[in-house]
């Protein structure tokens, strides 16, 4: 029997090559995470933020558009305690995130970017959040992934539609930790956190993830702002189906690339041009699907207005079919 604590072994118990022992993942990556506080008359406000990319003296900061303010004086604090002046280059209503742009006088480390698609119902994943400014912790949540989702939604501003790549951990948010990461047991950020704590009930984190991430904030570093091609579908990837259901669907057993419609949304330029549940994409815009995220590329080198054409199979029939993107 072990009467001393500090003898009591840790143990480590390995799943698929990853250890459930994430002190070490945890301490990596919060060094990689930033503290925003925005100060305007009406007070200060902080929110978590992650070090996104660095480029020469440029050094890029995601975080939750919750946090952005158009007129506020803007500070990053990084993990080694150091502040610099930030500007705000854009926000993105419709997945929920803003961009920072800061240069600081000393050498900083961007985090690693993961594959948000490739995240499995089950997978363990970390909750972060950047050092509080006052006690110098950080929040932590650790867990599985509940679901990885697309989740519909609209601008309240403006007649914008999107379809969201949203992950949901089974980690209870803080609101230190709007803003922060979600990261893989590889440390790898697979989603920004963005849903809000609600009044004196915490409530289960959503993060966006990083398929829709990666394309929205180089839409904002470049142009300030996020212009998309909307095209209403939520699909999900043939690799991902099951022998049975591709052979009801009447697609070839072997075939690993396009997408199967799971629901067309109401009015969307989808319905408008006859898509329907179950049809299965093949090309868009002459590029190959070989994922979720290759359509989702292709929406976003498009804006409102842009016609693209699809390469739909329903049943045995082939068709090409042509969207006016919203």
């Amino acid at each position: 029997m072990i009467n001393n604590p500090e003898d009591t072994p840790v143990v480590n118990h390995t799943i698929e090559g990853y250890t459930t022992d994430v002190t070490e993942l945890c301490g990596d990556a919060v060094k990689k995470l930033v503290s925003v506080s925005s100060i305007t008359e009406q007070g200060e406000t902080i929110r978590s933020g992650v070090v996104y990319m660095v480029m020469g003296t440029d050094t890029w900061i995601l975080t939750s558009a919750q946090a952005a303010e158009p007129n506020a004086s803007v500070y990053i604090r990084f993990d080694n305690g150091l502040s610099c002046e930030g500007e705000l280059r854009g926000t993105d209503e419709l997945t929920g995130i803003a961009l920072y742009l800061t240069h600081p006088d000393f050498d900083v480390e961007p985090i690693q970017t993961g594959s948000s698609a490739n995240l499995k119902q089950g997978e363990y994943v970390v909750a972060l959040s950047g050092r509080n400014l006052h006690t110098q912790s950080g929040d932590a949540g650790f867990g599985i992934t509940a679901r990885s989702a697309q989740k519909y939604r609209s601008s309240a501003d403006s007649e914008a539609e999107w379809i969201v790549e949203t992950v949901f951990p089974d980690i209870v948010m803080t609101p230190q930790m709007e803003g922060g990461a979600l990261v893989n047991l590889s440390g790898q950020l697979v989603g920004i956190l963005t849903e809000a704590y609600s009044g004196e009930r915490s409530g289960l984190a959503a993060a966006v993830g990083t398929g829709d991430i990666i394309q929205a904030a180089d839409e904002i570093r470049r142009n300030g702002s996020v212009e998309r091609g909307y095209l209403g579908v939520i699909t999900k990837d043939v690799k991902e189906l099951e022998l049975y259901q591709k052979s009801a669907m009447s697609i070839p057993l072997d075939q690993n690339t396009g997408l199967v419609i799971v629901e067309v949304m109401e009015g969307s330029p989808a319905q408008e041009a006859g898509l329907q549940a179950n049809d299965f994409i093949q090309i868009a815009d002459d590029v190959l699907l070989s994922s979720q995220d290759s359509l989702r590329k292709v929406l976003y080198s498009h804006k409102p207005g842009d016609v693209i054409e699809l390469s739909m199979i329903r049943g045995e029939t082939e068709n090409a079919v042509t969207v006016t993107l919203k």
